[in-house]
């Protein structure tokens, strides 16, 4: 049975016009969910203007007023690690990565109420050059692997991950980035259980070493706690996923927490490597197929998918991988080490939007509270992002990126799902979800 490729569901997003996000106007009765303290407050007014958070408070006065009858107001969410236009509904194509496509993708993520995205990886340089409609677009480029090995996908000219090794290269690759205007570099570092070659260490150093000099973020695909502390150790930035070959002893966490170094947990990697060998209940949530083509429910829950899991050499391992990896989030969390926000959504059966409100409810159920669930998707990546100053709170100055909650998700993550419009530079670009 094939994934199915198409046809995709219409998105249904507004393009607004320059005029509309320059205006002022007031979002009225609304309760207004501070992501920085943690706590609600009832009965609000947002006066917005040229796109951004004037004022919040009571009795604002604009020409344009939208009653929001007591709805939810929260900041809209962040992902810092997803991969536009490389699936076509479930088929990988990474080959086949267009504008069309990424657009389509941003799309959706912005419909589940995500409007700020960092693609990791795999892009082409039309996604510096090009204006998107859908959520906010931020790149890495295209990343940077090993002949033969991690990530095992093969896109032809331009090239997707660059596989090189020679330091002058590397520099000018890097600097490339800088003047493209790159949130970061992405680094694979991992022998897929074992099966492929892994990054030399010193190749791995020497692009971190020249990043941070350029004042590039470096982030990397890691696998093993071993390589992941090792990678800290020369000045990495970002585990772009949690290490999850064992559990991750005192040593690791103070290595974290003296790096001062986020990782992003993405808990929906080892659940989707895994998870369709069982079908899972969640498979009949409505909202894992409402951008996807006919029959994508049917082959995520079809024997042959089931099977193709396992019969992976690494079969053995997916289980105990996603046990590891709640545990290890767990434990850094309760350590006070920085968590951030992410799934790797867009590649490998990780479906956009829905994977983002399936994590947050991955660490609300780790443990986590939803206050800081949701700082983790708005504050701390924006401050990741460097944008903490633009995004991630409803606060004078900040972008008006919001999304209207039919209920409180401070009470329960889930809430974030019952979303009615989402608003993006201060207007309304989509409806209920």
């Amino acid at each position: 049975m094939p994934p199915p490729d198409g046809p995709l569901p219409p998105t249904e997003v507004r393009r607004p016009s320059d005029d509309e996000r320059a205006g002022r106007r007031v979002l009225r009765n609304v309760n207004v969910v501070d992501v920085r303290a943690g706590v609600v407050r009832d009965r609000q007014d947002v006066l917005i203007a040229d796109g951004r958070i004037q004022r919040v408070g009571k009795r604002l006065e604009a020409t344009e007023s939208v009653d929001l009858a007591g709805r939810y107001v929260m900041p809209s969410l962040i992902d810092l690690h997803v991969h536009p236009g490389v699936m076509v509904g479930l088929r990988m194509d990474a080959n086949g990565q267009s504008p069309e496509r990424v657009e389509h993708d941003l799309q959706v993520w912005l419909r589940y109420g995500v409007t700020t995205v960092q693609s990791m990886g795999l892009d082409r340089p039309f996604v510096f050059d090009s204006a998107f409609s859908g959520a906010r677009l931020l790149s890495v480029g295209n990343g940077f692997g090993v002949e033969d090995g991690v990530p095992p996908v093969s896109m032809q000219p331009p090239l997707g991950p660059l596989r090189i090794t020679d330091r002058a290269e590397i520099r000018h690759s890097l600097q490339r980035l800088v003047e493209r205007g790159a949130s970061g570099v992405k680094i694979w570092y991992d022998d897929w259980y074992r099966q492929m070659p892994k990054m030399a260490t010193d190749v791995a150093r020497t692009i971190i070493e020249i990043s941070r000099e350029l004042g590039l973020r470096s982030q990397a695909h890691v696998y093993y706690v071993d390589d992941a502390q090792s990678l800290l150790q020369a000045g990495l930035d970002v585990l772009a996923h949690m290490p999850r070959d064992r559990i991750v002893d005192q040593t690791f966490i103070k290595a974290m927490r003296a790096s001062n170094a986020v990782v992003i947990p993405t808990i929906t990697v080892p659940e989707s490597n895994v998870a369709y060998e069982a079908r899972p209940d969640w498979l009949s949530d409505p909202l894992l197929e409402r951008f996807l083509p006919p029959g994508a429910r049917e082959y995520l829950a079809s024997k042959e998918l089931a099977e193709a899991i396992r019969a992976k050499p690494e079969f053995p391992e997916l289980w105990p991988d996603l046990e590891r990896a709640k545990r290890n989030t767990a434990l850094l969390y309760e350590a006070g080490a920085r968590v951030a926000f992410g799934t790797d959504s867009g590649v490998s059966n990780r479906i956009i939007g829905f994977a983002e409100h399936r994590e947050l409810e991955h660490l609300v159920n780790l443990g986590v509270t939803p206050a800081d669930a949701l700082r983790m998707a708005t504050l701390i990546n924006a401050e990741v992002l460097g944008l903490s100053d633009d995004v991630g709170s409803i606060e004078a100055g900040r972008r008006a990126d919001l999304v209207v909650l039919r209920n409180n998700p401070l009470e329960s993550i889930s809430h974030t799902r019952t979303i009615e419009s989402v608003w993006q530079d201060g207007v309304q670009v989509a409806g209920a979800l």
